[in-house]
């Protein structure tokens, strides 16, 4: 299945992380010399946070050699103004998709951060033409090189403190990065504003252009062994494999001047993404089937639970292993008490009510009665 949509594929840009809501995470701290947090996974995307050493983050994702952190305090956006609803320093995002920008722009340069949802709470702290600097909430995160950070196996007892703590520090610090180092502004006028909803992944014009290179490009090798990679996870999946993959064609489309190999990283991204979104929907798929596996079998079990009425006699014939029979009609069914809750000889010769569930015997196409109830019927009245 996952081979024939990957095949039917035609270029298309690079996904756009969503900030995640209320994921679980790993507990770490910036390592010594502290660290900026980027708007994507490459050394050239923008900073929107710079953090000391020993600050505590949640780590939410990981994208060799990077991780997605969540920060005290939240990060500071922009964000289209138009989207905004506040009122002195408390606002609501009015829109769902709305996109989470390091600087005032949408140029290359400020590649969205991740997307707010409709009604998520910011904090409005000044404005730059159009757009409004906003202070996110926690849940919005930013990428960090996971060589900056320590990480921990269990949650630390002071946790707790130690995140208020960074969070008060870095609510008294700078509001975000001067509006002077933005890049050049596009005129909302001209179409900037509806890019900003964004129902679907980054718009490849969007992307395309990357910042100039300021690490290392990986090899046509490495390029080509992340495309056969790829192919290979059309049939099967590896959520490993597809980081690595992943890292390889974001590196590529953010730092190599070939166009050749961009459009090659594109397309590979954008193929990542389907075959992803393939896998996740043959696991729902399969976590379907056994749903209604397991209903089935819940049903048949509830269907199988049967009451019976007769007498109860005692006909090893009928079945040597289970002894015992209820008599009802031509009928005569094989009966046992569940764990021995009821001695059947005491009840033989007499009329009675049980209830319970049937389980295959090692007879073919004889069924045991497994009684958890019995009742011994009052005698039938004397008719006159």
């Amino acid at each position: 299945m996952i081979s024939t949509i990957f095949l039917t594929l035609l270029a298309a840009a690079p996904p756009q992380d969503p900030a995640p809501e209320a994921p679980a995470f790993t507990p770490a701290t910036i390592a010594e010399g502290g660290a900026e947090v980027r708007a994507f996974h490459h050394v050239t995307m923008t900073e929107v946070a710079k953090l000391p050493a020993g600050t505590p983050v949640k780590i939410v994702a990981k994208r060799q050699p990077w991780a997605r952190v969540q920060v005290p305090g939240g990060l500071v956006v922009w964000v289209f103004g138009k989207y905004v609803d506040h009122e002195g320093g408390a606002g609501t995002i009015n829109s769902a998709h709305v996109r989470a920008r390091p600087l005032p722009s949408t140029a290359p340069e400020s590649y969205p951060v991740g997307q707010f949802g409709k009604g998520d709470p910011v904090q409005v702290l000044g404005s730059d033409g159009d757009w409004i600097q906003v202070r996110a909430p926690e849940a919005l995160g930013g990428w960090v090189p996971l060589s900056k950070l320590v990480e921990y196996s269990d949650l630390p007892g002071d946790w707790d403190q130690s995140w208020k703590a960074a969070r008060g520090l870095r609510l008294k610090g700078a509001a975000g990065p001067p509006v002077a180092e933005a890049a050049e502004k596009v005129d909302p006028g001209a179409g900037a504003e509806a890019p900003e909803v964004a129902p679907e992944p980054v718009k490849a014009a969007e992307a395309s252009a990357a910042p100039p290179a300021a690490a290392p490009t990986p090899t046509a090798e490495a390029l080509g062994k992340a495309e056969a990679d790829l192919a290979r996870l059309a049939s099967s999946w590896s959520a490993t494999t597809a980081d690595q993959v992943e890292a390889v064609f974001g590196a590529v489309l953010w730092s190599s001047d070939d166009v050749v190999a961009v459009d090659r990283a594109r397309n590979g991204l954008a193929g990542l993404e389907v075959v992803r979104k393939a896998a996740d929907l043959e696991a729902k798929v399969e976590a379907e089937k056994r749903r209604h596996a397991r209903e089935a079998v819940a049903a048949e079990a509830a269907a199988e639970r049967f009451t019976l009425v007769g007498w109860l006699e005692y006909q090893p014939r009928v079945y040597s292993a289970v002894p015992y029979v209820v008599v009802a009609g031509a009928k005569k069914q094989p009966v046992l008490a569940k764990l021995g809750r009821y001695d059947m000889k005491e009840f033989v010769g007499r009329e009675v009510a049980v209830e319970g569930t049937f389980r295959p015997s090692t007879v073919q196409g004889l069924k045991v009665l497994e009684v958890d109830r019995m009742r011994v019927l009052p005698k039938r009245a004397k008719k006159k």
